[in-house]
């Protein structure tokens, strides 16, 4: 069963100019994260702590630790250039380092995470040109992947894009950007699902993370939710009618609107 712990993580890389103890004093309190990170608490070491959902179920436990790690990346519970310790990590999440090798291999080869010779792995960077690369990928999979769509979509397939869209609504209304984020990504792989081309579904989902990657800064998330929802509700009804070109159209309006949007409000990291 899955409960909830809070772990120290690795020190931030110092070429990147920071460490997981600059807190600023001693004792416990809030360690003061760079912009549009989740606040994490400090020891009375002055470590940084994360929290983690323990891993203690039965099933591939590189998987279910591949997840974990993931999400707190794209979160940027991980932060870029944050090194992480294999040993460490496999402590934290309480399994052994065997599965922890085999997710940071899996992370490595989606570009999340890359390997620092004698020193681990270390968070990937996040700069204006990794930026420029997903969207350019973006535009290149993800308007076919609506076109494709719109010529397999089911009733069922419909209603589901359409309780996404309503679940994205809920979200904003509630200000819960992090969740509305989830059920954004969730939105666009829904899609990719609908097409049955799994190998594009693969490579969206890829592509995908890497861009929430830039959306998790709160601000950023705030400025576009609004707008992009009105977005998902077209692109899900032009899949739903079987409108293969407006898809695809509207598919790649919104995605150039995003790209415009954070091209103008992204910090270099």
């Amino acid at each position: 069963m899955l409960g909830t712990h809070t772990y120290p993580i690795g020190s931030h890389c110092p070429a990147a100019g920071w460490s997981c103890r600059s807190a600023g004093r001693a004792g416990a309190g809030t360690a003061r994260d760079r912009p549009g990170e989740p606040p994490r608490e400090v020891d009375e070491r002055g470590v940084r702590h994360v929290k983690f959902p323990r891993i203690g179920i039965p099933g591939s436990l590189a998987d279910r630790a591949y997840e974990v790690l993931k999400e707190a990346i794209v979160s940027r519970q991980l932060a870029p250039h944050e090194l992480l310790n294999e040993e460490q990590l496999a402590e934290q999440l309480g399994i052994s380092r065997t599965p922890v090798r085999a997710a940071l291999q899996k992370l490595e080869f989606e570009h999340l995470v890359k390997s620092v010779s004698g020193r681990g792995y270390m968070v990937a960077s996040l700069v204006r040109a990794d930026m420029e690369h997903v969207f350019f990928m973006r535009r290149l999979l993800e308007p076919e992947a609506a076109r494709l769509a719109a010529s397999q979509c089911t009733p069922a397939d419909a209603g589901g894009l359409m309780e996404n869209v309503a679940r994205q609504r809920e979200a904003i209304a509630a200000g819960e950007y992090l969740p509305y984020l989830k059920h954004d990504r969730d939105f666009h792989f829904a899609i990719a699902t609908i097409a049955k081309n799994p190998y594009l579904k693969t490579a969206i989902a890829t592509v995908q993370l890497h861009g929430h990657r830039f959306l998790v800064l709160d601000e950023t998330i705030r400025a576009r939710a609004i707008a992009s929802l009105d977005e998902h509700a077209a692109m899900a009804a032009a899949v739903a009618d079987h409108d293969g070109e407006g898809a695809a159209r509207l598919t790649l309006e919104h995605i150039r609107e995003t790209e415009t949007m954070l091209a103008t409000t992204l910090p270099v990291v």
